[in-house]
């Protein structure tokens, strides 16, 4: 008889059963002799629950419901108590206006009750179970239990205080509440959580939904449907996980919760965590439309959401960079013992923000995470074994840094001059690593998550650097260039990581504010990096389809350029407004563009790579101007040129990423116009080498 140990050993057999379960008899048997080749005992243990559903046809299906009365309708009573109007149905239950139907008093209230034409025994379980954990809990921010019973079909019924509100997060944003506000009503939640984890209360299962604000601002938890408690015994004994009923909403449940482990009140510290990145980003931190179950645990088990101020709307991002964060991304831990030890520790931590206090949460180092990144993606990393070994001995040598630099922070003044200087080396070989990292797998086969997550460790890598007090300009700089680099990553075409363009206008928008922040006079290189940063967020507010903002963008550059006198630079900028001339529809103001940068790179050093990159990328730009102005043969001129000089720059710098991405282009451009031209036969060889680099 196969026994199941626990959670952890329920959670390794649910879900080969669960699909093995609707199969014929001879598919389960060849699925299972797969299984058996690299687990046997998992094989053995599925194999022995089907045998049994085969000779018991109930085993693994849940009680059958029993038959109820007919449909409620408005006018009906339930004690003492009038139905008026549906207010909404879930899952399971339905609920109701109601009023007291003797007339004694007024008062309107919310009746909850079982739906449908049939129960079942675990529904009617639930339902009793609510109606038990209610009575013992008193909260001006819990919804109260006023009367309960049953109908004369057997039909339990709730009378619940009746809360006039809306979800949390359509209250905030109706009501165009700021940061501050929307902290303030958080709290108010997490006070409420709290109430429930005093009693012994795990919630489970909230959401926006499940938390309405009235119109004085109150808000008030809901729906104690699925909640547990914790002295009843272990989550193997749940009823709700073993029949496989869900008892949560994935979208806001806890990694522990998708894989079927024990909970404890960590689970709606990370629920609040979630709800709280809703309310400040104005999204759900993970995608999870479409995704299937398995989908859903490897996305919130190993893929780390996004900062919400990187996906906030613009206004809210800088308020929420920093503190709110890191106090989001502690709730939200994936390892339960790393979040905050209760709500109302969350609670407390958002208060210290609101009072300008130190807050208590810290962001993983950058150690613990780029160690878990070896973990998931072994396979990607073991490809590129010389890079693994660099990262090892990288984070010994960021473990130490990080460490003196805390040291040194409070000591004299030689001390604070030491931890200067450990932090600039530390910021150098941080974001070094984590782009040497990504160079080494972009072209891997299988690697696509690793590039992924790379990308997303560096933005959290870089906001730790950026947060850490490195007041150096030096040091600012430097991570200005690696935002920089960042943004090129994330937002060019076809790179192997995806395009996600507004993650790349976040990093060129941290490059413009860190700039911006440096004292005058500037460091050399700056005003350079700054308008590169501008122009490069123009290009991507184009490809968004934003045009005054790009613009903007670009005038911004210009005027900072016009501050120095780097040729290349101004060449670089000035193909950019050709670029959005072009996109414009406004050919002559483009090709007038090309012809600026034309006069700029005229007399300078052309084997200088800057200088080749350049005169390669305005070839290239007016060959596609004149390909759309159907002029053929001027197009294929310019196409040319820029294919000779995307070799001669791959030739003479084998080591450049950059120029290998621009001859692939240039391969590209020079195929599409052979084929306008008619020349199919000549179009084949360029495609070709495109697709082989």
């Amino acid at each position: 008889m196969t026994i199941i140990a626990g959670p952890d050993d329920w959670a390794r057999v649910r879900p080969l059963l669960e699909r093995l379960v609707c199969l014929p008899g001879r598919e389960q048997d060849a699925a299972l002799l797969e299984v058996a080749d690299e687990d046997p005992a998992l094989a053995a243990r599925v194999a022995d629950l089907l045998r049994r559903d085969r000779t018991d046809s109930d085993f693994l299906r849940p009680p059958q419901p029993s038959p109820m009365g007919a449909p409620l309708a408005a006018g009906d009573v339930l004690g003492a108590w009038r139905l008026l109007r549906p207010l909404g149905s879930g899952g399971m239950g339905e609920v109701w206006l109601g009023e007291r139907a003797d007339g004694s008093f007024e008062k309107r209230v919310a009746i909850k009750l079982l739906k449908g034409a049939l129960v079942s025994e675990l529904q009617r379980q639930r339902f009793a179970g609510e109606r038990d954990l209610l009575a013992g809990l008193e909260h001006p921010s819990i919804a109260r239990l006023l009367d309960g019973g049953s109908g004369a079909d057997g039909r339990p019924w709730l009378v619940m205080e009746y809360v006039d509100g809306l979800p949390i997060d359509q209250a905030a944003d109706e009501a165009q509440l700021g940061v501050a506000q929307r902290l303030e009503l958080f709290c108010g939640v997490c006070e409420a959580v709290a109430a429930a984890h005093a009693a012994l209360v795990v919630h489970r299962d909230i959401k926006p939904d499940n938390v309405l604000v009235t119109s004085d601002g109150r808000p008030v938890l809901l729906d104690f449907g699925v909640a547990k408690v914790l002295a009843t015994g272990e989550q193997a004994d749940d009823p709700l996980t073993v029949t496989g009923e869900r008892a949560f909403t994935p979208s806001y449940a806890s990694p522990e919760q998708l894989l079927g482990r024990a909970l404890t009140t960590a689970t709606d510290v990370y629920s609040l965590g979630v709800l709280l990145y809703e309310l400040l980003a104005g999204r759900r931190p993970h995608d999870l439309t479409g995704a299937s179950a398995t989908e859903i645990v490897r996305r919130l088990t190993e893929v780390a959401p996004p900062a919400p101020s990187r996906v906030a709307p613009q206004p809210r991002q800088r308020a929420l960079r920093g503190d709110l964060d890191t106090i989001v991304a502690k709730a939200m831990h994936v390892e339960p013992a790393r979040r905050y030890p209760s709500a109302r520790a969350l609670a407390d931590d958002v208060q210290r923000h609101l009072d300008g206090l130190p807050v208590h949460a810290r962001p993983d180092e950058l150690g613990y995470r780029l160690g878990r990144f070896v973990v998931r993606h072994a396979v990607a990393v073991a490809g590129v074994a010389a890079v693994t070994l660099v990262l090892v001995g990288s984070l010994i040598i960021i473990t130490a840094l990080l460490w003196q630099t805390e040291q040194a922070r409070g000591e004299a003044e030689a001390g604070r001059q030491a931890a200067a200087t450990r932090a600039e080396s530390l910021a150098s070989l941080a974001h070094g690593l984590v782009f040497d990292v990504y160079d080494a797998v972009e072209h891997l086969p299988g690697a696509s998550a690793a590039r992924t997550s790379l990308l997303d460790l560096a933005m959290g890598a870089l906001d730790d650097l950026a947060g850490r007090g490195l007041a150096s300009p030096e040091t600012q700089l430097e991570l200005g260039q690696a935002w920089l680099r960042l943004g090129d990553l994330q937002g060019r075409p076809g790179a192997a990581s995806g395009l996600d363009l507004e993650r790349a206008a976040t990093s060129y928008r941290r490059v413009i504010e860190l700039l911006d922040g440096l004292p005058e006079p500037r460091e050399a290189g700056a005003g350079v990096l700054r308008a590169d940063a501008l122009g490069k967020l123009a290009a991507v507010e184009l490809r968004a389809g934003r045009r005054q903002q790009a613009a903007a963008a670009l005038d911004d550059a210009g005027a900072e350029l016009r501050r120095g006198d780097d040729p290349v630079a101004q060449a670089g900028l000035a193909l950019r407004q050709a670029e959005y001339w072009q996109t414009s529809g406004r050919s002559d103001e483009a090709l007038a563009a090309c012809a600026r940068a034309g006069e700029l790179l005229a007399g300078l050093d052309r084997m200088d790579l800057g200088v080749m990159r350049q005169a390669q990328l305005l070839a290239w730009r007016r060959g596609q101007i004149q390909r759309a102005r159907r002029d053929l043969v001027g197009a294929e001129s310019s196409l040319n040129r820029a294919l000779l000089l995307a070799e001669a720059v791959s030739v003479a710098f084998p080591d450049d990423g950059q120029a290998a991405r621009d001859l692939g282009l240039a391969l590209g451009e020079q195929g599409s116009l052979l084929i306008d031209l008619g020349q199919l036969d000549q179009a084949a060889d360029p495609m070709q080498r495109q697709l082989e680099l």
